[in-house]
């Protein structure tokens, strides 16, 4: 979004004051009435966005002319990024295929083990690994229940991914390969002239924080995952390599990503036994001791400065409205609301607190004239 906002300035085009109060009005209205529709939309703006804001730099590198560049690399990227999927995925059939032809016997010690802890813990309710799994769908906001049938939502969700990766492989390259001013100068003209340059400073601050969480979130997400399959191999974990695969992709989600996934490496663990156990947990310890104080310091200071206990609330906020996209996003979100609020808030009262805060300093005192 970093060159939407070199564009000049709109005041000369601005709409009369009753056209503005109608636009926004009927913005609300369209955002109230088609709400869905309009999360989905922004939560895939948003994830262009961030591919975008990443790629910009090599796309101004590779040309100073944007159609040029930005084509060259928004699709040469989305090239890579599938040869990289499709070769993982068949380097990672064999292993996974042999694992999960032991699942319907994992799946029982799985079930044995929800009974024992929720004796363990006093609740006399029967949980089966599938109910779970079901409840944690419904969670996301999809229409869970007992009678849901989780392959159909399967085969849903992964429909809407392969619309949401089509609009975000030609969403990404077209706002690289954009015209100056595209987005932020309509934006500008139905707002008062005061705030046209926080309108500018907002997008060039959500384009370079977007860059940094992306930059930041796929070095995690490859510490994390390397970091877990090995600590799991090495405790002898059954479905080692899945398990890791799962906790690297979890981080994407703050804070809960990486407790779920051990957490479920954990169930999977106490069916073979407590050593198995014991090497989860010890995994586990130290990727929450090197997360929090070490890589997440280091890869997302350029990004993200918001309190750990914020993200934590907000994460679950963003769920329960977006869904599973809102879960996924959630940084950025925070990253979007942030920019807002500090370049239209924080800001403008600091520079009026320079402005109109500080009392003007006294007259010098002219130094007494001496008559010759």
């Amino acid at each position: 979004m970093e060159s939407l906002t070199n564009q000049s300035d709109p005041s000369s085009q601005r709409l009369p004051l009753w056209v503005t109060l109608l636009i926004w009005g009927s913005l609300v209205g369209l955002v109230f009435f088609f709400w869905e529709a309009f999360s989905l939309v922004f939560m895939l703006l948003l994830a262009a966005a961030a591919v975008a804001g990443l790629l910009r730099p090599v796309s101004r590198r590779v040309s100073h002319n944007p159609m040029h560049g930005g084509l060259i690399v928004g699709l040469g990227f989305w090239v890579v990024f599938a040869s990289l999927i499709a070769l993982l995925g068949w380097l990672l059939y064999d292993p996974i295929a042999q694992q999960f032809q032991q699942w319907p016997e994992t799946e029982q010690s799985i079930n044995r083990v929800l009974r024992e802890w929720l004796q363990w813990l006093g609740i006399d309710v029967e949980v089966t690994l599938r109910e779970l799994l079901l409840g944690v769908v419904a969670w996301l906001g999809g229409e869970g229940g007992p009678d849901m049938d989780i392959l159909a939502e399967l085969a849903d969700g992964i429909g809407v991914l392969v619309v949401a990766l089509v609009v975000l492989v030609f969403g990404s390259t077209f706002l690289l390969i954009e015209p100056p001013g595209l987005i932020t100068g309509p934006i500008a003209r139905i707002l008062p002239d005061a705030y046209g340059k926080a309108v500018r400073a907002t997008f060039g601050d959500i384009d370079f924080r977007l860059r940094w969480w992306l930059i930041g979130i796929m070095i995690s997400m490859s510490a994390v995952g390397t970091l877990a399959g090995f600590g799991f191999w090495l405790a002898g974990l059954e479905f080692w390599l899945p398990l890791a695969i799962f906790a690297g992709l979890a981080e994407i989600v703050p804070i809960l990503g990486p407790s779920v996934a051990f957490l479920i490496a954990l169930l999977f663990a106490a069916t073979q036994g407590p050593n198995e156990m014991i090497g989860v947990l010890i995994v586990w310890a130290v990727v929450q001791v090197l997360e929090p104080y070490v890589l997440v310091p280091i890869v997302m200071r350029k990004a993200v400065r918001i309190p750990p206990v914020v993200t934590l609330f907000t994460v679950v906020l963003w769920a329960r409205i977006f869904g599973p996209l809102g879960l996924l996003l959630a940084i950025p979100i925070n990253i979007t609301i942030w920019a807002f609020i500090s370049n239209f808030v924080l800001k403008r009262r600091e520079q009026a607190r320079q402005q109109y805060g500080r009392s003007p300093p006294p007259p010098s005192t002219p130094p007494p004239q001496t008559s010759d």
